[in-house]
């Protein structure tokens, strides 16, 4: 299918829609505003904690990028909303910045999109599901994921296939114990970068020095756009540990490892309160 172009400013920009709605990208900004390649992006990183995601940018990754939009981005694409886009052109302030706003707001945004209508999901025959199910099982035993979250794995496949399966499993109940992996550790014990972000790699090297047994490690899967997966998860004692370790070595703010090519480095630590 041809692409629809449309006219803006000086330049022209390929419309481009995702979620029932017109999205832009940042080289998309960068060249209708006539900025250098990655001022858009920079602009957005360097506020994107007023950035909402799923109302004002979207993140596609890799091979969704090049399905969807033929377009290649090794480190992900980055879809910006007209709300987003207006937030990001604020500091935007040139005679053509107002121009190319005005132009893309009642030109390209408020252009009717037909909202993406929820398809009617066909069963696939019980056959396929069956063979998806066991090459899964197959795999995450194979990457030693506990049997527990197989099974609630296995439940989700068949049910997102039509063939729902009522049994409860103990992942249903509430009774189940959180889980953390290495972000919502940091998260809860305020363990940050310098970028303020959570230090999720500080916290992996202080789980590593302490040498936690395997009965409190848990491979659990997850699906994530379409996608399996695996991830290392820890049970709440572990939290524990890692409190007790930070307050027995005055929550330092150099923690000192050893990478994988046996270089040392340093993790620099900020702490926030935690509410």
């Amino acid at each position: 299918m041809q692409k629809q172009i449309i006219a803006v400013g000086n330049s022209e920009v390929a419309v481009k829609e995702f979620m029932g709605q017109r999205v832009v990208t940042f080289k998309d900004i960068d060249t209708v505003h006539e900025r250098a390649e990655g001022t858009a992006r920079k602009r957005f990183n360097d506020n994107k904690k007023h950035f909402v995601l799923g109302e004002d940018y979207f993140v596609r990754n890799t091979d969704e990028a090049k399905k969807e939009f033929c377009i290649t981005a090794p480190n992900g694409l980055v879809l910006m909303t007209e709300q987003g886009y207006l937030m990001l052109a604020k500091s935007l302030t040139d005679d053509l910045s107002w121009k190319v706003q005005r132009q893309l707001v009642s030109s390209y945004f408020k252009k009717e999109v037909a909202p993406q209508k929820q398809k009617e999901m066909k069963r696939p025959p019980l056959s396929s599901v069956n063979m998806m199910v066991k090459n899964i099982k197959d795999a995450f035993k194979e990457a030693e994921v506990e049997p527990i979250f197989i099974a609630a794995e296995m439940k989700r496949i068949y049910t997102d296939s039509g063939y729902p399966v009522k049994a409860p499993l103990i992942t249903d109940k509430k009774t189940m114990p959180k889980l953390y992996d290495c972000t919502e550790i940091a998260k809860e014990l305020g363990i940050y970068s310098s970028k303020d972000k959570p230090h999720n790699q500080a916290v992996s090297v202080i789980i590593k020095k302490l040498h936690i047994p395997d009965s409190e490690i848990l491979t659990t899967a997850f699906s994530r756009n379409g996608h399996e997966d695996v991830t290392i998860q820890y049970k709440p004692s572990v939290v524990d540990d890692v409190r007790l370790w930070l307050a027995e070595n005055n929550y330092p703010n150099k923690i000192p490892y050893t990478d994988s090519k046996g270089n040392p480095k340093t993790c620099t630590v900020v702490y926030k309160e935690v509410p």
